[in-house]
């Protein structure tokens, strides 16, 4: 069978000749035999897995496919693909896809693609590697992108050069530059960084680091409130953005999401604060108003804010408030 199916006629087209059809069991046993390594399909198919020169049209494997051209089009395996030079199109493998030149199009992976340059997107379920990026990496646990990089979007953990667009990360960010990174810490060469001494309407005091990029920073804090309340030890983190800032005046917008606790029970409160800031040098100090929503799966659970309270809703099993407040504090930033 594959005898037959062995293709006579080949189209040449000046520069390399295209076979019209491959068909492999295994590297080495298939329809064009050792030819395979160097020759160009327009549709492959590798039952376990094959090792071609290129395609130019469709490859398909149970396994694996790998490549030592280019490969355009579509390439899709049950397992790995990988290539010597550039792809484009749309490559997707079940764990993960290399290609050690340039991609144009799109990668899919379950696990991780990998890349030196990057025009179109990465989408992987654990990381995505590149050294450079135009366009988006999406990635379940960390993107790294060495060089100039687009959009990055992961669980945990993105890592770049200088990012022209946004990064989003549900613990941290890594750059040269990023204007807009979002996530609970922003390490940002040339960014912004501070860290303050606050306090708030409830009477929680808190420690809080912020950090991010020229417009966007993120934020996360510790606070403890000293009075006889049994919920004492706070957490907060959300992010922010700076409307303004120049020599002396500075105007802030944050969203944060605070968890009071007394290690039995949990209450939670939501923040929009409005926070305009005089700077001396490095020391900024800052105060304004804030909009507040708490709530508490224990419906014994409460924070009082007496005299800020809008609204205030008892439930059969929680608690919720609306109420106004102000923060207010001094920080170092740099």
């Amino acid at each position: 069978m594959l005898i037959q199916l062995n293709p006579a006629k080949s189209q040449s087209t000046g520069q390399e000749t295209i076979y019209p059809v491959q068909i492999s069991i295994v590297p080495g046993l298939g329809t064009l035999g050792e030819q395979s390594e160097q020759a160009v399909s327009r549709f492959s198919f590798n039952l376990i897995g094959g090792n071609t020169g290129g395609v130019s049209g469709l490859e398909l494997a149970s396994i694996f496919n790998i490549n030592h051209f280019d490969v355009r089009n579509v390439q899709l395996a049950g397992v790995f693909n990988t290539g010597a030079n550039d792809f484009s199109g749309v490559q997707a493998a079940g764990v993960f896809n290399r290609v050690s030149h340039a991609v144009t199009g799109a990668q899919f992976a379950g696990v991780g693609n990998c890349a030196r340059h990057v025009k179109g997107g990465q989408f992987a379920g654990v990381i995505n590697r590149a050294e450079e990026v135009q366009g988006a990496q999406f990635a379940g646990v960390v993107n790294i992108a060495r060089g100039r990089s687009g959009t990055q979007v992961a669980g945990v953990i993105n890592i770049a050069g200088n990012v022209r667009g946004v990064q989003l990360a549900g613990l941290l960010n890594v750059a040269d530059s990023s204007d807009y990174p979002i996530g609970l810490i922003n390490l940002i060469k040339n960014g912004y960084r501070s860290v303050a001494m606050e306090v708030d309407e409830t009477g929680t005091t808190s420690v809080v680091f912020r950090s991010g990029g020229r417009v966007l920073y993120g934020l996360l804090g510790v606070g403890y409130r000293f009075d006889s309340d049994p919920y004492d030890y706070a957490l907060e983190g959300g992010v922010g953005a700076r409307i303004l800032d120049n020599d002396r005046f500075t105007l802030a917008i944050e969203a944060v999401q605070r968890t009071t606790t007394d290690f039995d029970d949990y209450i939670h409160m939501a923040s929009l604060r409005i926070l305009p800031g005089y700077r001396f040098g490095k020391l900024e100090v800052f105060a304004g108003p804030t909009a507040n929503v708490i709530y508490a799966d224990d419906d014994g659970g409460s924070i009082q804010a007496n005299g800020w309270v809008w609204h205030r809703f008892n439930g059969d099993s929680d608690v919720r408030s609306l109420h106004g407040g102000i923060t207010g504090g001094i920080r170092y930033a740099w």
